[in-house]
Parts: C-alpha cells; sequence; structure tokens
C-alpha cells in the first residue's frame, strides 16, 4: 500500500486499492484522494483436522503455539497489527514463515498441516481440506481503498472505479459462507 501511494503522489499511477488497518489509516498528500470500500475482519485458516476444527469462532490465544504462513509486510501495517493482537492475546507467535504466493499453495502447506495462516474474509478454499473460522472477538480488521490522483482521474471516473470496486467484493463476499456465518452471527447479536 505505501508503495501505491508513493507511485501515485509521483504521478506513475492514476488509481490504486490499498489496504490499511484501524489506527494505521492511510497518509497522502493532498493530491491523492480515497474513498472506503470496504472494511472487514480477519479470519484464519486452519487444515481441516486441526484440534479446532469444529469451533465456531477460535480465540487467538488458542493459536499461541501454532505455526503462521505471514504476507510480508505491506507498507501499511501488516503484519505489525497481526503481532499487536497476538501481544493483546498475551502471547508471541512461535514459528513464522513468511509467505509470498498464490491462495492455491498457501491451501496446499495449510491442508498439509504445516502452518495456518490469517486471511481475507473473501479467501475461499478448494475442497474440504481447508476450514476458515472467525477469530472471536474480531481482534484484527482491515479497510480496502480506493485512492486516486485528483489530477489525472475526474470525479466521475473515480465514482465509476470506486463502484465497480464495490461490486466485485460484494461478489466475492458473497461466495464466502465463513463470512456470511459471521456476519449473520455478528450482526444478529447487536440486534439483541
Amino acid at each position: 500500500s505505501s508503495e501505491m501511494v508513493a507511485l501515485l503522489e509521483n504521478d506513475e499511477l492514476d488509481a490504486a486499492i490499498a489496504a490499511d488497518y484501524p489506527g494505521l489509516e492511510l497518509s497522502h498528500s493532498s493530491k491523492i484522494a480515497h474513498r472506503g470500500i470496504v472494511t472487514e475482519p480477519t479470519f484464519v485458516a486452519l487444515p481441516a483436522g486441526h484440534r479446532l476444527h469444529n469451533r465456531v469462532d477460535v480465540e487467538l490465544a488458542d493459536l499461541a503455539g501454532e505455526t503462521w504462513f505471514l504476507t510480508p509486510d505491506d507498507g501499511a501495517g501488516w503484519p505489525g497489527v497481526f503481532y499487536a493482537a497476538c501481544e493483546a492475546a498475551n502471547f508471541a507467535p512461535v514459528k513464522v514463515h513468511e509467505y509470498l504466493g498464490d491462495h492455491t499453495q498457501l491451501q496446499r502447506m495449510i491442508a498439509e498441516g504445516l502452518g495456518i495462516s490469517p486471511v481475507q474474509a473473501t479467501f475461499c478454499p478448494h475442497g474440504d481440506d481447508v476450514v476458515v473460522k472467525a477469530l472471536a472477538g474480531t481482534p484484527l480488521w482491515c479497510r480496502y481503498v480506493l485512492a486516486w490522483r485528483r489530477a489525472g482521474v475526474p470525479a466521475s471516473t473515480a465514482e465509476a472505479l470506486l463502484a465497480a470496486a464495490s461490486a466485485t467484493y460484494r461478489d466475492l463476499i458473497a461466495r464466502s459462507t465463513h463470512f456470511q456465518a459471521w456476519a449473520l452471527r455478528t450482526y444478529k447479536a447487536c440486534k439483541s
């Protein structure tokens, strides 16, 4: 995300989708504008045979001894927000592997029991060998934003890009059964 902002600031990019985190909102000069697409909770992907596979929500602290696959620094606060959430849950991850690859490879490694991973709400497992669980209390959140150069992108184009990104996200999240279950439980509890 920070690299995208730098490209926007240097007029090398007209628009981009970036991420930020609560308390670490995207920062940029006034020549850049941004609007939120969505703020979503972070989930955790586990092998189907994991000892916690049958839980509805998983306490982050219950994952203290696990091996983790984490994506590298995104320049916006990740993986710092992950480590801060672990610290708030009174542990430091024992073993972490930096991971940068496709979802199929990640799912294979998780399915084989090599580790677990925080994942986006739109992450969809292929097959039955990986399960995705909500983290109890929702300790990790991520916001996706559309950022653009004010001088390079007309307001009508920015609105069209935002509408397209939002529609695409709605399509992806509609396929996410773990998110749908989380949302139903969470928002039903809020209405009670």
